[in-house]
């Protein structure tokens, strides 16, 4: 049975691995990437090969047709997180604090995924719940897509405030949305939750219609620079960029 095990947990390593490369991976790079040995990774693409999770071409292995058409039967969020999930990993260790993916949905951030942080202080489990678009650093960059008269009509509604930083005014909020549509990196502090820091980048969306974008919440005096702003910033980007482009290659 141990060994059952240990195969089939090599064998979704080495479909991570493969996945990870948007132009095929050869089997080399595929031993590099997982530390298993080249013979039992030739060894194992073969029987994966034969069942069709996996396919060769022009010397590279991609993922195969039958892993593609299970993915494609799966809903979009729950491929999205399978897709996403080891780079939102690396993010989450290297920074300890809490990422996670969120959707639009109408006038709300829905938090469909999260990652908790390590650190002793840190936010609660997210997932499930919803926040309005206006106290969320989500919400600004999807508000970035909109028209005009769409945010203007947002804001005739006098969105209330939920912390002391909560924006309620057209044109402090119009300000933050164009930083956020020209940097592709939306910002929010004191404004879903006092002390609470927050970050988020936009995704490639894998619906039609589903804006979706990765945030990372934290504390906001863990972030009380602009270095370590600057960093935090790039270490989301790079991941988005993953993100992105392992779905571009699906």
């Amino acid at each position: 049975m141990k060994n059952k095990v240990q195969s089939i947990t090599r064998a979704f390593d080495i479909l991570r691995a493969i996945q990870s490369e948007q132009d095929g991976a050869s089997v080399g790079a595929v031993a590099e990437k997982t530390g298993l040995h080249i013979s039992t990774v030739s060894r194992l693409i073969s029987t994966l090969e034969h069942v069709g999770a996996v396919e060769r071409a022009k010397g590279a292995v991609f993922i195969g047709p039958q892993i593609i058409a299970l993915a494609n039967r799966a809903p979009w969020t729950e491929r999205l997180v399978s897709i996403a999930q080891p780079y939102l990993l690396e993010v989450a260790a290297a920074t300890q604090e809490a990422i996670g993916l969120t959707r639009q949905e109408g006038d709300e951030c829905v938090v469909f995924y999260q990652i908790p942080g390590e650190h002793n202080v840190q936010i609660r489990d997210w997932t499930g719940e919803r926040f309005p678009l206006h106290a969320t650093s989500s919400g600004k960059l999807w508000m970035g897509d909109w028209t005009a008269k769409a945010v203007a009509d947002y804001f005739s509604t006098r969105p209330k405030s939920v912390a002391s930083g909560t924006i309620t005014r057209l044109d402090v909020m119009q300000k933050e949305i164009d930083i956020a549509h020209r940097t592709n990196i939306a910002w929010t502090q004191n404004e879903l939750e006092d002390g609470l820091l927050s970050i988020a980048v936009p995704l490639q969306p894998l619906e039609e219609g589903q804006p979706v974008a990765i945030y990372l919440s934290a504390p906001s005096f863990r972030f009380n620079n602009k270095a370590s702003r600057h960093l935090l910033a790039q270490q989301m980007m790079v991941a988005a960029d993953k993100v992105n482009k392992a779905i571009n290659s699906l």
